[in-house]
């Protein structure tokens, strides 16, 4: 494909778009607009993918927040642990 080809750069973009390689379709648009600043139509699915990047990164930063969260309450109990506890957990250990 000819790297300045506008009609291919605008359907490789919604071929990334559809596929939810966001990053890679906007850097298509982009492209597009840079070479074809009129192109109306890249302007509206860069827009897009811009705002597809954002919910992506919410949903990652809820999905690593609610990570974190677990990873730090399973250490609360581990520090609130009676020797007794911990002496039960080694002993389930050996049995494995």
């Amino acid at each position: 494909m000819d790297s300045n080809n506008e009609k291919g750069l605008f359907r490789r973009g919604e071929a990334h778009l559809a596929v939810n390689d966001f990053e890679l379709a906007r850097g298509d648009f982009q492209k597009v607009i840079q070479l074809y600043p009129s192109n109306k139509a890249a302007k509206v699915q860069l827009v897009t993918c811009q705002q597809k990047i954002r919910e992506q990164h919410e949903k990652e930063k809820k999905m690593y927040a609610n990570m974190f969260q677990r990873l730090a309450d399973k250490d609360l109990k581990v520090s609130n642990a009676t020797p007794e506890d911990i002496k039960r957990w080694w002993c389930t250990l050996d049995k494995e």
